[in-house]
């Protein structure tokens, strides 16, 4: 794994980074090169000065994913990276063009109207993202899909929040997102939402053998940060437009992830 690549990740997708450690030298580096990926598409918006350019961008990468499809992928630090993944974990490619559309949207000044538009842009985003993962570790299927849909809409909806003020942010939820009391009751009602979905993934995972657990340990472990980051909210009581909800400790995360298998 390219070694500039794995840094850029562990410091702008450090949850991610720190999972992966959990998956076999082999796999972890596929996991890095998949994440690699969805930072290039996720950094569009802030990356560019109009919505056109990140149009251009986005359409840059559906060539490349074309390309690396038809057997003759461009050079680039990523798509060398992601490549030969393609073939040896037959990794779907219309989850790759589905994550990048879905980054259309990071490029649209009008915020989602529903949290169900909320969920729809995470299912396309997140959780297509983790069924990769997923392929990678081997452990996509009809008992897994479920789990990951749930923990990549969980996931996506306490990133919005911990990047308080994002303009994704439901306006169902957040019709003032500057006034800190207002946006405190949006962020309770969206916690209660992210709730539900992080019990749905407990209620899952609980029901599947050892070995099910112990290969999606890379990606499940992503509910252990959700309980660090959602029980720090609360306690703030949901001011998070003053406090910004910092990544916990390593050592507290090492205790945290651990004991979650």
């Amino acid at each position: 794994m390219n070694f500039n690549l794995a840094e850029k990740i562990r410091k702008h997708d450090y949850e991610r980074y720190f999972c992966s450690l959990f998956a076999p030298e082999k796999l972890r580096n596929a996991l890095l090169a998949l994440y690699a990926f969805n930072l290039e598409i996720a950094k569009t918006r802030e990356s560019i000065s109009e919505p056109m350019l990140g149009m251009i961008r986005l359409q840059w990468w559906r060539e490349a994913i074309a390309e690396i499809y038809a057997g003759k992928p461009r050079r680039h630090e990523v798509v060398d990276e992601l490549a030969p993944l393609v073939k040896e974990f037959g990794l779907s490619e219309d989850l790759f063009l589905r994550m990048i559309d879905a980054r259309e949207k990071d490029l649209d000044e009008y915020p989602p109207a529903r949290l169900e538009d909320l969920w729809d842009y995470a299912e396309k985003t997140s959780s297509a993202l983790l069924l990769l993962a997923a392929e990678i570790l081997g452990c996509r299927n009809s008992g897994t899909e479920d789990f990951l849909i749930s923990l990549g809409r969980a996931w996506a909806a306490c990133g919005l929040l911990r990047a308080a003020g994002y303009h994704l942010l439901p306006t169902q939820l957040f019709k003032d997102k500057g006034n800190e009391e207002k946006f405190a009751e949006g962020a309770k009602s969206l916690a209660a939402a992210i709730n539900i979905e992080t019990e749905k993934c407990r209620a899952i995972l609980g029901a599947m053998d050892k070995d099910a657990k112990k290969a999606l340990r890379p990606v499940s472990g992503l509910l252990a940060f959700l309980d660090v980051y959602m029980k720090r909210m609360k306690k703030r009581g949901y001011k998070i437009l003053r406090h910004k909800i910092e990544e916990p400790r390593f050592p507290i995360l090492v205790r945290v992830v651990i004991s979650s298998f």
